[in-house]
C-alpha cells in the first residue's frame, strides 16, 4: 500500500529533525506532539520571555497520533537530552471514534513512562 502524500512529508520532517538534532545544543526544552505543538509559535513566545531563555526546540508533527508519536521518541526528544518536555499529542487520536479511549490513555501512558525514565 503506497502512503500518503502527506505522510511521506511527515516522515521526512523526523529525518531532518534526527539530522538537526546533531547539531543541537543538549539540555534544553522540547516541544513535542502533533500540529498543536509543531504551528506553536516557540520564536516568539522564547522573545518574549527575553534573552537568558534556553534553546527550544519544536518536534511536533502535524497529524500524527499517540501511535505515530511513540516510535519517534528518540528523534523528538531522546536525542536532545532535553530538560524539559512539553508535550501536546492524542488530539488526532480523537477522529478515530472506533478506537477506545482506554487504548489513547495506555499510549499515553506509555509516552510518559518511557520519557521518565
Amino acid at each position: 500500500m503506497e502512503k500518503e502524500p502527506w505522510r511521506l512529508e511527515k516522515e521526512k520532517m523526523v529525518e531532518d529533525f534526527h539530522i538537526w538534532n546533531q547539531d543541537a545544543q543538549k539540555g534544553q526544552v522540547v516541544f513535542a506532539g502533533s500540529s498543536l505543538m509543531e504551528m506553536f509559535p516557540i520564536h516568539e513566545w522564547a522573545k518574549e520571555l527575553g534573552p537568558h531563555v534556553p534553546s527550544i526546540y519544536n518536534r511536533g508533527v502535524g497529524g500524527y497520533t499517540t501511535s505515530d508519536m511513540l516510535p519517534i521518541l528518540d528523534v523528538c526528544i531522546f536525542e536532545l537530552e532535553p530538560r524539559k518536555v512539553f508535550i501536546n499529542i492524542g488530539t488526532n487520536d480523537l477522529n478515530h471514534p472506533s478506537e477506545p479511549i482506554e487504548a489513547l490513555m495506555e499510549r499515553y501512558e506509555q509516552i510518559l513512562v518511557t520519557i521518565k525514565k
